[in-house]
């Protein structure tokens, strides 16, 4: 495979708020084969942040925590699918890794890696059924809660996770149900999708996904959800609208999630 340096558009950002800084540095480099991207770049960032954490099962505003954070990237992707928006046959596969140094109040070295690959499998010449699958995989290797930056853990739920879920409600929480976030990832869905019409379709889906503060999740951690949706294609591509029960319900989750996008789930 010929890589084309076709771009490298460095891009140097600021962002600044009371208590952080952040530079952004990123080289982008496009294959001559196939959709093919490989991204290289790195992140500084100066923070200084108060954690909640809980406390005899209360949840409390923890100490200020100032820290310079480095971190490195290397990430690639590969579509192989026939659409964008709408894929019907082919698959994709992406990977992201992130060497890290934490300094300041903390200090800590880490390796924080996740990959994801999806296929799509059409039945007949006509692609009017479509069998997809997903599978997502993440470990943050060297680290541990709180010594990881919040953003910088995993996290699950939602529409483009795993569906019956609010966004990032899957994994350990606070008891006033702040999410923690984790060490682990784990996600997969299955999707069956068939076209009624030229504009319509449905879908039946499951998802699954864990988060974990252990370098995988254990049997604990693991959430699925069920649901249905509708597609109607705008030509573009389709409007999507699903919704979602959780099966592993627990305290303050809705009975149920509906979601509206453009494009499929993955």
């Amino acid at each position: 495979m010929v890589w084309l340096q076709q771009w490298q558009k460095v891009r140097a950002s600021f962002a600044h708020t009371p208590q952080a800084l952040r530079l952004v540095w990123q080289t982008n480099h496009l294959a001559t084969v196939g959709l093919a991207l490989l991204t290289l770049g790195g992140a500084l960032d100066f923070a200084a942040t108060a954690e909640k954490t809980s406390i005899n099962n209360v949840t409390v505003i923890g100490d200020d925590r100032q820290t310079v954070t480095g971190t490195l990237l290397v990430a690639f992707a590969l579509d192989r699918s026939d659409d964008p928006l709408d894929p019907t046959r082919g698959w994709r596969l992406e990977a992201r890794t992130e060497p890290t140094l934490v300094t300041g109040d903390d200090s800590l070295a880490y390796l924080r890696t996740v990959a994801q690959a999806s296929a799509y499998l059409p039945f007949g010449e006509e692609a009017h059924t479509v069998a997809a699958g997903r599978l997502r995989l993440g470990a943050i290797l060297g680290g541990e809660i709180p010594g990881v930056p919040a953003g910088k853990r995993f996290y699950a739920g939602g529409g483009g996770s795993v569906r019956g879920y609010a966004y990032q409600a899957i994994g350990p929480r606070l008891p006033d149900n702040t999410p923690i976030g984790g060490l682990s990832l784990f996600e997969a869905s299955a999707e069956l999708r068939h076209d009624l019409t030229e504009k319509w379709g449905v879908v039946a889906f499951i998802d699954a996904g864990a988060v974990g503060t252990d370098p995988t999740p254990t049997g604990d951690d693991y959430s699925a959800g069920v649901g249905v949706g509708v597609r109607y294609d705008l030509g573009f591509g389709p409007i999507r609208g699903d919704i979602a029960i959780p099966l592993d319900k627990r305290e303050g989750d809705p009975s149920f999630q509906i979601y509206l996008s453009i494009g499929q789930s993955f």
